[in-house]
């Protein structure tokens, strides 16, 4: 509740003969959101900003922890287990994905 900062995971699926590209997010729940991930560096885990989660053609991308994420940064109210948050995601081609995220308790695996 004292944070301004949470993650959003979600499946992301693409039954077109083309892939897709995620290229940007954002939500009325956030200043910010961006597109993550975790990578090592070196002997590190770090998270770091990338510019587009890649969708291939006929498949399924599935953004978890310890991977590819969606971050919102400068959260304009606490959240709490049960909320819903409003994401749109927009793709290279334009085309905008709106939908809302559950909030979940950090330990959840559902």
């Amino acid at each position: 509740p004292s944070r301004d900062v949470t993650a959003a995971y979600l499946v992301l699926v693409n039954d077109a003969d083309d892939a897709v590209r995620v290229v940007a997010g954002e939500s009325t729940m956030a200043k910010t959101v961006e597109l993550h991930e975790m990578a090592m560096d070196g002997s590190m885990m770090r998270m770091r900003q990338v510019k587009e989660i890649a969708v291939p053609p006929k498949s399924r991308v599935e953004l978890k922890p310890g991977g590819l994420h969606v971050m919102l940064f400068g959260l304009k109210q606490p959240l709490k287990a049960g909320d819903h948050v409003p994401l749109t995601l927009t793709l290279a081609d334009g085309n905008k994905l709106s939908f809302e995220a559950t909030v979940r308790p950090p330990d959840s695996s559902k």
